[in-house]
């Protein structure tokens, strides 16, 4: 989902219920790569993960965790 989240600037929640699913597209080429070949040839995430994985991005309000980091110090020298 990071590189989705990245393509698009946004958190990608996966909603699918599939769990360590791999697979691939029916000309046998990795789903990721195929997006990522598709982005590259100009196609908008949305339309290459709807083509490759027959599945649909969509917009909408959610809980997600975020690490705020206050301050940084630097460790004693022991």
């Amino acid at each position: 989902m990071e590189a989705l989240s990245t393509r698009t600037d946004r958190p990608v929640i996966d909603e699918t219920g599939l769990d360590g699913v791999d697979y691939c597209t029916a000309d046998g080429k990795n789903p990721t790569m195929a997006i990522e070949q598709e982005i590259f040839d100009g196609a908008s995430v949305f339309t290459a993960v709807e083509d490759k994985w027959g599945m649909r991005l969509e917009s909408k309000k959610a809980q997600v965790d975020i690490l705020v980091i206050e301050s940084v110090t630097r460790p004693s020298e022991n």
